[in-house]
């Protein structure tokens, strides 16, 4: 079981997923992130952050763990409600005083709040191998930039994406860290499947493009042959594989961050060339039933102005 954390609202619905890479057990996962994207600017929202411990049993707040709420409060100026679960316990916390690191149990809780299988979830995955995969990823990629960026912010930026609509199993994470990894660097297929497994070297050969002599041919090539595989499968099982799942959500994840970037950064002429491969990008990866949430945030983004 490894750390996750989620900012809960008032109304106790899940306002942020965290997932910093390089968490480690028995702290709340922390990074200058979560202050600056989530906890400062919705401070109004929030009624406190959950997160999770390794192994059963009644739970009860590290060092580690009052040091980073005392910080938090501090700084919003105001008190939180912290809640700590295990595989089989929940409980919360807030600060009693008076010395600042005074934190006792609450004495009335949800015991069963809508959100703890999705926190007990996220805690269940293998984590560590989507730490492995950006670690790989960012080795591969160098000193690669994605525009003014570094390439890191491309590939977190996926992510992101997976995570904010739910299509964020380890599997489909570590394709989404790896998904340029064949087209764009020196990583090799067997560097891939010999550390990630084939299931993952499956991912991110599905989203590598074919060749051609220009963007025209390969988007061409590589859109017919994702198209016929879908079908097959389609065709043959009725359902599509997990992975072939995974890498229709990754693909249309790294659509959606590209077209979110050009809307940022107000780049016209790479905006206009998504849009204009925008009805056979669809047309290649459209399934019915599959990451229907992913498709109305694409066809969004392709419409916006």
């Amino acid at each position: 079981m490894i750390e996750a954390a989620l900012v809960i609202g008032y109304d106790g619905n899940v306002l942020h997923e965290h997932l910093p890479p390089g968490r480690s057990p028995v702290e709340i996962p922390d990074s200058p992130e979560l202050w600056h994207d989530v906890l400062w600017p919705r401070r109004g929202e929030i009624a406190g952050i959950a997160h999770s411990h390794p192994g059963d049993g009644v739970p009860s707040p590290s060092s580690d763990d009052t040091s980073t709420f005392s910080a938090i409060e501090r700084a919003l100026g105001r008190g939180l409600l912290w809640w700590i679960a295990t595989r089989d316990s929940l409980a919360a916390f807030l600060w009693v005083g008076p010395g600042k690191y005074d934190y006792d149990r609450a004495s009335v809780i949800d015991e069963h709040p809508s959100w703890l299988p999705r926190l007990r979830e996220l805690s269940a995955m293998p984590w560590d191998l989507v730490s492995e995969a950006r670690d790989f990823a960012l080795r591969a990629h160098g000193n690669q930039f994605y525009g003014s960026e570094p390439y890191s912010v491309h590939l977190d930026a996926v992510a992101g994406v997976l995570r904010e609509f739910g299509h964020d199993s380890a599997q489909a994470l570590v394709g989404a860290y790896l998904h340029d990894v064949l087209e764009d660097t020196d990583a090799s297929v067997r560097d891939i499947e010999e550390q990630f497994g084939a299931d993952a070297l499956s991912i991110v050969a599905f989203c590598t493009d074919d060749l051609g002599a220009n963007r025209r041919e390969r988007k061409a090539a590589t859109y017919s042959r994702m198209r016929r595989v879908l079908d097959e499968d389609v065709r043959l099982h009725g359902v599509l594989p997990a992975w072939l799942r995974d890498a229709v959500h990754v693909k249309v994840a790294d659509r959606i961050a590209n077209l979110r970037a050009c809307l940022t950064s107000a780049n016209t002429s790479l905006l206009v060339m998504y849009r204009r491969e925008a009805r056979d990008f669809r047309e290649a990866l459209y399934v019915a039933g599959i990451c229907d949430s992913l498709w109305v945030e694409y066809d969004r983004l392709v419409s916006a102005s």
